[in-house]
């Protein structure tokens, strides 16, 4: 694999050559500007938090004691939420490639949730801080999937979700399964290309 990722810039390159990632290609549906500034760093701040302690919980290198005050409530929901589903994580923070449509991306998690009624099967969970973005987490989830269905060799699941841990202690499991969503993502990646192309 010739995947690699910078993360200070947060770029991606196959065989040394730079490739969109799956939150560029949807930036344009996201308007952050009627929020204040510093109110969107401290939540991208903690939504980092909160995805790398699950990502270390997953892998069993958590350190609870370590965990800030603020984050207990959300290492709460995140215990309720393995509890309450039976979560058996397969795959956790893989960065992936489409090799026909060249574009990366990291996914949280693919796993398996039994305990939930309709959540069968293998799941792909993006883990938010909030549900802000809305449908967009749709369009963002099937590209992930659809980095994991080109490959075959890969774990293929069958449903699409984000998992919500709120700082206030709860956890909110919402599916994102309009088949629609990978056409809006290619419609995107497309008109990015061609704006590219153009140098609009």
């Amino acid at each position: 694999m010739s995947l690699t990722f910078d993360e200070p810039s947060h770029t991606y390159r196959w065989h040394g050559v730079r490739v969109p990632n799956v939150t560029s290609i949807l930036a344009p549906l996201l308007d952050y500007s009627r929020v204040q500034a510093d109110a969107l760093e401290r939540a991208r701040q903690e939504g980092t938090a909160i995805h790398k302690m699950v990502e270390l919980d997953c892998a069993g290198d958590l350190d609870t004691a370590s965990l800030p005050e603020w984050m207990l409530p959300v290492y709460r929901a995140w215990q309720q939420f393995r509890e309450a589903s039976g979560f058996v994580p397969i795959l956790n923070e893989y960065q992936g490639f489409h090799p026909t449509l060249k574009y990366a991306g990291t996914l949280d998690i693919v796993c398996e949730v039994p305990k939930f009624t309709g959540w069968k099967g293998l799941v792909l969970l993006d883990v938010k801080r909030s549900l802000f973005a809305g449908p967009v987490i749709g369009a963002q989830l099937a590209a992930y999937d659809a980095i994991l269905h080109a490959d075959k060799a890969m774990p293929q699941p069958r449903r699409r979700g984000a998992l919500r841990l709120s700082v206030g202690g709860k956890f909110q499991l919402e599916p994102f399964d309009d088949p629609t969503d990978f056409s809006a993502f290619i419609a995107l990646l497309t008109l990015k290309r061609w704006r590219e192309r153009h140098s609009i």
